[in-house]
């Protein structure tokens, strides 16, 4: 009986690292280029700011990000196109609204001044150069 009692218990697991935090754009870049950030979500109006705030990190975060959405939707309709079936279609339905969802996330997201990095979609936009 003495060894039992001497015997420690198992130890708890440790927890899991956070997450990495989201880059910071500074306040003023955020708060100046907030609608930039906004109408970065918006469909083919991501153009109007990767191109109209070059020099602003956080409008150039987000139109990267809402051009890649803008993209895969593009081809997400390309390919349900040349796709035929009803279960085609069914799919692309539910993948253009969790699309949809995201872009509203992000639109969300920027008129709090966040950059918030949608997973995959962050990893793409981070490799298109302007």
């Amino acid at each position: 009986m003495d060894e039992q009692q001497t015997q420690k218990p198992p130890e708890a697991p440790s927890p899991a690292p956070a997450p990495a935090p989201a880059p910071a754009a500074p306040k003023s870049d955020a708060e100046a280029n907030k609608w930039y950030g906004v109408i970065a979500y918006l469909s083919i109006l991501c153009l109007i700011p990767l191109f109209a705030a070059k020099k602003s990190p956080f409008a150039q975060f987000h139109a990267r990000q809402g051009l890649v959405l803008f993209l895969a939707g593009i081809v997400l309709n390309v390919v349900s196109y040349f796709v035929p079936g009803y279960g085609v279609g069914f799919i692309v339905w539910w993948v253009e609204l969790a699309l949809g969802i995201i872009a509203l996330i992000g639109l969300i997201n920027a008129w709090q001044g966040k950059m918030w990095e949608i997973p995959v979609v962050a990893d793409v936009a981070k490799q298109i150069k302007m």
